[in-house]
């Protein structure tokens, strides 16, 4: 029954893929499930399925995708994915009314845009990576967005809303603080950022358990993927009871969603030039100052200048430590009137000054 539900949305949509509408490429898949999003991934010409790795690839002039799954037990699947866009991309998730499953989705995001100019003084290979978490209710019809020239990395979970109550009943992975206020409000998804740079190497370990063939019964790869999955939920678990109260508070029409993540991404790749102010930026995108910043609150809940300068800081941490500048010239990267204002920032972000890295 599935397989038919999947045929008869791929002879509707097939004519559709990578349709240009509104500075966009536009790409749709089923997301009721795991399952029926593998099933419209086989469907899809341009998707190459290597059923014992459980791995799809895509590369064609719009985009370069790795896309990995498993099934850790009934009611939660995993998928490990790597995209590098070459257009202005948008995933449109859609919804199959005659399939009934229902599945929340937890995703870690990496994305870093390549045509961030930083410095003469650091190669241009190294970018900076903006990581994130949101978490999507079921059957909301949200979308992805991705920008040209980003490579993006992700692990995603999908689970049932039996199996999330049964973990809140267990008080295990989730809490029910903030959890159980998400699932009953109007709100679609959860947003909000996380700084800890530990969580690159988590993309990396669990995609390496996929280095080996598949053996869905393997007890053994069951316990690492479980064992792995369990320790990334529970630190979302953490964040999320933490954070509840800083997510979005008010439901957004798509055309406002899509502006404010435009302006974010502007605003990621201009980190090394002054703050354009709230004023210009409103201009720049057409929106009232006023809409624009309680838009971009309700969506990573904080303001825009605090969003800015705590991406600066990162951006600045990161190019003192790994790459060894000098704190002068991060100072003057990132356009501050003195190295001493810069160092002043930089302490009351991070609790101690730059010399303290070393």
């Amino acid at each position: 029954m599935l397989k038919k539900h999947i045929n008869n949305w791929f002879i509707h949509f097939k004519k559709y893929f990578f349709k240009y509408k509104q500075g966009y490429y536009e790409v749709s898949y089923i997301a009721n499930s795991p399952q029926a999003t593998i099933e419209s991934y086989k469907k899809m010409p341009f998707f190459k399925h290597n059923k014992k790795h459980q791995t799809f690839n895509l590369n064609n002039m719009f985009m370069k995708v790795l896309f990995k799954y498993f099934k850790i037990e009934e009611g939660l699947w995993v998928s490990v994915s790597e995209v590098s866009i070459f257009k202005n991309i948008k995933f449109n998730l859609l919804y199959d009314e005659f399939i009934d499953d229902r599945y929340y989705t937890l995703s870690l995001n990496f994305v870093s845009n390549n045509s961030i100019k930083i410095s003469n003084l650091v190669n241009n290979s190294w970018v900076l990576s903006n990581m994130s978490w949101i978490l999507i209710k079921p059957r909301e019809n949200a979308y992805h967005i991705n920008f040209k020239d980003s490579n993006a990395k992700y692990i995603v979970f999908y689970f049932t809303e039996e199996w999330l109550q049964d973990q809140l009943k267990q008080g295990g992975l989730f809490h029910k603080k903030g959890m159980e206020d998400f699932m009953a409000s109007s709100e679609k998804f959860a947003l909000f950022s996380d700084d800890n740079t530990e969580l690159f190497n988590w993309h990396e370990s669990l995609n390496n358990f996929f280095d080996d063939e598949i053996d869905s019964e393997s007890k053994l790869q069951h316990k690492a993927f479980s064992d792995f999955s369990n320790k990334i939920i529970s630190y979302f678990g953490k964040k999320f009871k933490a954070n509840h109260n800083l997510i979005k508070k008010e439901r957004f029409k798509p055309n406002e969603n899509q502006k404010i993540l435009e302006i974010e991404n502007y605003l990621m790749k201009n980190l090394t030039n002054h703050f354009v102010g709230i004023e210009e930026l409103a201009k720049q995108f057409y929106i009232s100052p006023t809409k624009l910043k309680t838009d971009f609150k309700n969506m990573f809940g904080v303001s825009i200048y605090q969003y800015y300068l705590a991406k600066q800081m990162i951006l600045a941490h990161q190019l003192i430590t790994e790459k060894n500048i000098f704190v002068k010239d991060v100072a003057a990267i990132l356009c501050y009137e003195s190295v001493s204002k810069f160092i002043i920032a930089y302490k009351k972000h991070f609790g101690f000054s730059p010399s303290e890295n070393f």
